[in-house]
């Protein structure tokens, strides 16, 4: 299975649902990964909370290890994923 193959909206049954410490942000040629915007970038010691604009959404969240990477600031495209296992399907509310 694929990434796409797990749906990124809300249907009538189902919400998708990953935990935010099991998304990752994308490296060029990682494979799929869909666009977000960051709005928001919260310090909590060892890792960064970051609010992002992606899937019509403007409150999607994620955590990032501090120094894992490139310096993220507000109003950064980035491309974030996740592995297909770590997402779970649970029924609307």
């Amino acid at each position: 299975r694929d990434l796409h193959s797990f749906p990124t909206r809300r249907s009538s049954d189902l919400e998708p649902v990953v935990r935010p410490e099991r998304v990752r942000i994308a490296t060029p040629g990682a494979g799929e990964s869909f666009p977000a915007i960051v709005r928001e970038v919260i310090y909590h010691g060892d890792h960064l909370r970051l609010r992002l604009a992606a899937f019509g959404e403007e409150d999607f969240v994620m955590k990032t290890v501090v120094g894992s990477g490139e310096r993220i600031d507000i109003g950064d495209a980035i491309r974030i994923g996740w592995a297909v296992d770590e997402a779970r399907a649970l029924a609307a509310p």
